[in-house]
C-alpha cells in the first residue's frame, strides 16, 4: 500500500475521470475544454486547477 500523500490529480480514478470529462466535452461540443498537450497527470492537474468550475458525477450505476 502506498502511504505517500497524493494530490487529487495524481490519483488514478481522478486521472481517468479527467480524461472522460475532456473527451466527452470534445465529443459533444467539438471544442477543447483545456490544453491537452501533456501527460495524463499534467492534464488532470490543469483541469483541477482550471479558472472555471468543472462539475462531474460519479460513473457508478
Amino acid at each position: 500500500m502506498n502511504t505517500e500523500l497524493q494530490f487529487p490529480w495524481q490519483q488514478d480514478a481522478v486521472i481517468r475521470q479527467s480524461q472522460r470529462l475532456i473527451n466527452s466535452f470534445h465529443h459533444w461540443t467539438g471544442r477543447s475544454l483545456i490544453d491537452t498537450s501533456g501527460s495524463p497527470i499534467e492534464i488532470a492537474q490543469a483541469l483541477f486547477e482550471a479558472p472555471f468550475t468543472v462539475l462531474s458525477h460519479n460513473t457508478e450505476s
